[in-house]
């Protein structure tokens, strides 16, 4: 979560958003309004280096992926579990049933 700023309060604000670059330079437009009027607009160069060049650093992990993935994860999870369970009932029945 962004860190709150009161009116006329100027402080380094940092803001980290996950996203799906490949490592290499960008070029990033930003736009800061208040909700009516435009506070700053302007482009700044982006580098982003190559996964585990940055030492100490862990990454987003599951928290930074998009709700969908996260989804997706769990409901490839849930499924194995389900039909896990569904197979081992099966071989009980058949076995119940001899």
């Amino acid at each position: 979560m962004l860190k709150p700023l009161k009116p006329f309060m100027r402080d380094t604000v940092r803001a980290e958003i996950p996203t799906r670059l490949g490592a290499g330079n960008y070029r990033v437009k930003a736009y800061i309004d208040n909700g009516t009027t435009e506070i700053y607009a302007g482009e700044h160069a982006l580098h982003v280096s190559p996964y585990g060049s940055v030492s100490g650093h862990e990454g987003y992990g599951f928290a930074g992926l998009s709700a969908r993935d996260q989804l997706s994860i769990f409901g490839i999870a849930a499924g194995v579990l389900i039909f896990s369970m569904l197979g081992i009932w099966v071989l009980r029945q058949r076995k119940a049933l001899s």
